[in-house]
């Protein structure tokens, strides 16, 4: 169970990150990201999901 679903999450991944992120060729803007304070603890949120503790297979 848990497999499969990490698996949909691997497929969906690259396209949340384009969207929170924008896109490398400008076509998306994102979130805005730049706008976080590093202090906040938005950008501590923001980070933490930036960097799963799993790894697509």
């Amino acid at each position: 169970m848990l497999f499969g679903l990490i698996q949909e999450l691997c497929v969906i991944f690259p396209w949340m990150v384009e969207r929170i992120v924008g896109s490398l060729d400008g076509s998306t803007v994102g979130w805005r990201l730049s706008s976080l304070q590093a202090h906040s603890s938005d950008y501590s949120n923001v980070l933490e999901f930036l960097q799963p503790r799993w790894t697509c297979l």
